[in-house]
């Protein structure tokens, strides 16, 4: 069930379409293209919000500076089998930040067609999602789905990026992100500017064993002499006169 992707690096050349492709290296079985970013510097995470029941999809990012003082964002979120899909995206952020060069990225989806298994037959969405920046936090989302079953959520196979740059360094955090179907919303480890630098744990300062204090040893004190006991005095017996 978790292992039916496969990947392949292609080069691509041209300027306007048609494209020409060819491929450049042999196929990486039963992995998602997502890897692929782990060895240029990325982090990759495969989450599975409901073991057994539902499938999973991939939490990636990286961090690189452009210019000095310029620290850019890129985050990708992948659905490989996740029948809840995605909905929403949100990064927070630390006090006094300030982010420019917000952007969305998302593939086209295809016209609607007869039984294509759509709402009303009209196709998914492709409307790009909307961005709310706060003072706290950067978000994106797409309708929910009873504002538009057919929104443009995340879903099987597809892969969104969202991106920033920011004047603050990266540091540990927690994104939420929210599903389209069902499910509560869940927290996922990422890097966002301003956040937690992880704190070094102190090396225990060993404690001084007390020197035990010497006990004095006591003195016998001398053994008295006994007294000599006076033998009893020896009385005379009296001799009868005649």
């Amino acid at each position: 069930m978790y292992n039916n992707v496969s990947y392949r690096q292609f080069s691509v050349s041209g300027v306007n379409p048609p494209f020409s492709f060819s491929s450049v290296a042999s196929t990486v079985r039963m992995q998602p293209a997502i890897m692929a970013w782990a060895p240029m510097g990325a982090v990759v995470n495969q989450i599975q919000p409901d073991p057994g029941n539902d499938g999973i999809w991939f939490m990636a990012y990286k961090v690189n500076t452009p210019t000095p003082g310029v620290w850019h964002y890129e985050y990708a979120l992948y659905n490989m089998n996740l029948d809840r899909s995605i909905q929403s995206f949100s990064v927070p952020l630390g006090p006094g930040v300030n982010i420019s060069n917000i952007d969305f990225h998302a593939p086209p989806q295809e016209p609607g067609w007869a039984n294509d298994g759509t709402f009303n037959n009209q196709g998914y969405s492709s409307t790009p999602w909307t961005v709310t920046p706060a003072v706290d936090s950067i978000s994106w989302n797409c309708e929910t789905i009873d504002q538009n079953p057919n929104a443009n959520a995340i879903r099987f196979g597809t892969l969104y990026n969202f991106r920033f740059d920011a004047d603050q360094p990266p540091g540990n955090a927690n994104a939420t992100v929210g599903f389209f179907k069902t499910g509560s919303p869940m927290m996922v480890a990422i890097q966002a500017p301003g956040g937690s630098t992880p704190t070094p744990t102190p090396t225990p300062t060993p404690t001084a064993t007390a020197t035990p204090t010497a006990t004095p040893t006591a003195t016998p004190r001398p053994t008295p002499t006994p007294r000599p006991v006076p033998s009893p005095r020896v009385r005379p017996t009296p001799v009868p006169r005649p």
